[in-house]
């Protein structure tokens, strides 16, 4: 790959969301985020969210390899149906927040509203402003105190 077409490349692989788990490290200390689909001693074939690269072995100080936000999630997902729990709901809601899964944050939000439709953080969360409060009754005025 060209040094031209390589570091557009890596700048765009640095600000976008973590979508994938694998990370590719380079002797640059560039970090490429995507699938390994293939590692050898000659190259290492990462799939990422621009398609599929071939980088040089020679590039690579190290490879890290882990499950997707997607696949924590669907574990993380299963855990909470099988034992429910709206504190557990909340946290899977803020760390499908945190991992830029805001599909999946939305819809736990809108389950905690369903069940707590007062709860400040829930309307927060999905934007929604609380009622304001009640006015207070309106006090009647002191008597004056007459000298006698």
């Amino acid at each position: 790959m060209k040094r031209s077409v390589l570091i557009p490349f890596l700048l765009l692989l640095l600000v976008s969301p973590s979508l994938f788990a694998d990370r590719v490290i380079l002797h640059t200390g560039a970090v490429l985020e995507g699938r390994i689909l293939s590692a050898d001693e000659n190259r290492v074939i990462l799939k990422t969210a621009f398609g599929q690269h071939t980088i040089p072995r020679d590039r690579v100080a190290r490879l890290e390899t882990g499950p997707t936000p997607e696949e924590e999630y669907r574990d993380k997902s299963r855990q909470l149906t099988e034992r429910y729990s709206e504190t557990g709901e909340r946290e899977l809601a803020r760390w499908c927040e945190e991992k830029k899964l805001s599909l999946h944050a939305r819809m736990h939000w809108e389950n905690l509203r369903d069940r707590l439709p007062k709860d400040p953080e829930v309307l927060s969360r999905l934007g929604i402003r609380p009622p304001p409060a009640s006015p207070a009754a309106p006090v009647a005025p002191a008597m004056p105190v007459v000298p006698t």
